[in-house]
């Protein structure tokens, strides 16, 4: 997908910010998860945002711990905006 999606500009991969307890449940399942993101990255030459590492979640507010709600959204498009930003800056 990542070199389909290619073809046609720049891609992103984007983790989206979460509760602390569904990141603990993320990590019980699948413990290598952001290694296995970042090799996708690596062999394609791509960027990634993890915002789960964010030191202020709070600011994107979520439904239930996962999905972020319409007042979330916002701060949330404006953060993945100056971050593309950034990258294409440097």
């Amino acid at each position: 997908l990542v070199k389909k999606l290619k073809q046609f500009g720049k891609v992103y991969i984007i983790r989206t910010p979460i509760s602390t307890e569904m990141l603990n449940l993320e990590n019980q399942f699948f413990p290598y998860f952001d290694d296995f993101i970042q090799e996708l990255v690596n062999s394609n030459n791509i960027d990634y945002f993890n915002y789960t590492k964010m030191v202020d979640k709070t600011k994107f507010k979520t439904y239930d711990g996962h999905h972020i709600d319409k007042y979330g959204g916002i701060p949330f498009t404006r953060s993945i905006c100056d971050s593309i930003k950034f990258t294409l800056n440097n």
